[in-house]
């Protein structure tokens, strides 16, 4: 059980960086022969990539690093989110070490800025998850995020809960919450009021 609370939160707080972060690019990065089998490896290539690939840019970004197991349980690659424009040359330059695949969300449902990224989410977090159920074989994070860029909390006080709903509504970019859990429907209910809006796939 603590594991899978340990995975529902590794990929709710993935979610909400793709999201906050307008995380629309995905990156899987392979490695050519003789491969890569060693986590700690893996790492010493992550650090250096992204290292490169800021200067590359002369700047600082966010992204979400996933690493996978290959199927035949032995090899190691990465996935990657990102939120800006980046040649595939370039980056497969700065790689140096395979094959790089680079596409921007075009999914169907998926067209506006936060439609691409809500899908970005649910395709990193999807990874994630599959980091959790390695587990065994993992000697390395299940993600990683550059901590400059984590999301926000924010608070407001509005007139009424309605305009706080819509509020909500366009920060999540115009899309209104598929649940709304309130206080008012529980029973002997002691507390103040509340109300909480979950957002399928991203809260």
């Amino acid at each position: 059980m603590n594991r899978l609370r340990a995975e529902r939160r590794a990929r709710t707080m993935v979610r909400r960086y793709c999201v906050a972060n307008k995380i629309d690019r995905l990156v899987t990065l392979t490695f050519r022969p003789p491969f890569c089998t060693d986590a700690k490896e893996l790492i010493e290539h992550r650090k250096r990539f992204i290292r490169r690939l800021r200067h590359a840019l002369d700047e600082k970004f966010p992204y979400v690093w996933v690493p996978e197991l290959h199927k035949d349980g032995v090899k190691l690659h990465a996935h990657m989110g990102i939120n800006r424009f980046v040649k595939k040359d370039q980056m497969a330059e700065v790689w140096g070490h395979g094959f790089v695949d680079l596409r921007l969300i075009r999914a169907k449902g998926a067209a506006s800025e936060f439609g691409r990224s809500r899908q970005a989410a649910r395709y990193l977090s999807k990874y994630v998850g599959k980091a959790f159920a390695q587990q065994s074989t993992f000697g390395c994070h299940r993600y990683e995020v550059w901590q400059g860029f984590q999301p926000r909390s924010e608070r407001r006080t509005f007139p009424t809960a309605e305009a706080a709903g819509a509020w909500a509504a366009e920060m999540m970019g115009g899309v209104t919450p598929d649940y709304v859990w309130r206080s008012s429907e529980v029973e002997d209910w002691q507390g103040p009021p509340v109300a909480v809006a979950f957002w399928d796939e991203i809260a």
